[in-house]
């Protein structure tokens, strides 16, 4: 797996010249592939754009966000492949909500109104498909992003002198779940529109089922009976192992948003804003009050916390009904 801090380091010509090389020399799909990939999260892309339509001939649609810096034109080259029945199409859609450019909106659109003969093979509308790449297309037929573009990170804490730092993760909460019975955590707390947000969550019941807070007038954290318990939980259930307070911290590093977007790219995945690390299909949540998608806020990746642990937990909100949601995946 290749590193992405070397990726960091290259300048435009660097990355040109790196990436011609690469083309020129590696042999292997796969290792091309991540390569490719790595260029497209950690440069700004200039190679890429000289070897999309390239790209398109050896049918290299995946992994799928190698496209997020295509233009319109590659757009149309991709939606008209899905015209003609490419037996790529799940692929190509996604590549088109990565290149996100306003002919893609209108063929979200169209194709999911029309729904062609090709829509038949999808589980939903191409419109969706544009939830892989963080928007949605609104009541407005206007892209809305679901994802915040400023970046705090989280680091695992080492310092010696913990009891100096005000506790601003994984504190414990006096409520307890109403379905396990372990106490709840306000795993961090973040600014939106000039307010603290807390987000509390059920560490053991929202690897299950998606967990949901109301945020009361006061901006205390209270329990949503939206909820739903996880039917299995009486038969298997167990007392959760407490994660030690500012375990995790916030650091000074700089991303951009789309640093965390691949699962297989070996980067710290835990902080606030940017993209999701789905390790699974995208599941952005639904607000349980006025059924609207929820803003992505930020992803804890447990792997942060404890070395080879697995799994992530994802934070949502709802400005609207101020409403914070938890999910979960893992391998």
């Amino acid at each position: 797996m290749s590193d992405y801090k070397f990726f960091l380091g290259l300048d435009e010509n660097e990355s040109v010249e790196y990436g011609k090389k690469s083309l020129a020399d590696i042999t292997d799909e796969d290792e091309f592939k991540d390569i490719v990939l790595h260029l497209a999260l950690f440069t700004n892309g200039k190679f890429l754009k000289l070897i999309y339509a390239e790209l398109i001939e050896k049918e290299i649609f995946y992994p799928c966000e190698i496209y997020l810096h295509a233009d319109e034109k590659i757009a149309d080259k991709l939606i008209e492949l899905i015209e003609n029945n490419s037996k790529y199409v799940n692929h190509l859609l996604v590549c088109l909500a990565w290149i996100g450019t306003q002919n893609v909106v209108d063929f979200f659109i169209k194709s999911s109104e029309e729904k062609p003969e090709w829509t038949e093979k999808l589980y939903v509308l191409p419109r969706e498909y544009a939830n892989e790449a963080g928007w949605i297309i609104d009541e407005k037929n206007q892209r809305q992003y679901l994802v915040n573009k400023k970046i705090s990170v989280f680091a695992r804490q080492h310092s010696n002198e913990e009891d100096q730092i005000q506790s601003k993760t994984f504190v414990e909460e006096l409520s307890a779940c109403k379905f396990c019975e372990n106490n709840l955590t306000r795993v961090f707390e973040t600014e939106i529109s000039l307010n603290k947000v807390p987000f509390s969550t059920c560490l053991l019941c929202s690897c299950y089922a998606p967990f949901f807070m109301k945020i009361d007038d006061e901006g205390k954290s209270l329990w949503h009976e939206a909820n739903k318990k996880w039917e299995h939980l009486d038969r298997f259930g167990f007392e959760m192992e407490k994660i030690k307070e500012n375990t995790l911290v916030i650091t000074n590093e700089t991303r951009k948003p789309e640093f965390t977007i691949s699962q297989f790219v070996a980067i710290s995945k835990s902080q606030i804003g940017g993209y999701p690390t789905w390790v699974q299909d995208s599941d952005y949540l639904d607000c349980p009050d006025c059924t609207r998608k929820m803003q992505f806020i930020g992803q804890i990746d447990m792997e942060d916390i404890e070395d080879y642990s697995e799994g992530i937990y994802y934070f949502h909100y709802c400005k609207k009904c101020k409403i914070t949601g938890t999910n979960y995946q893992q391998t």
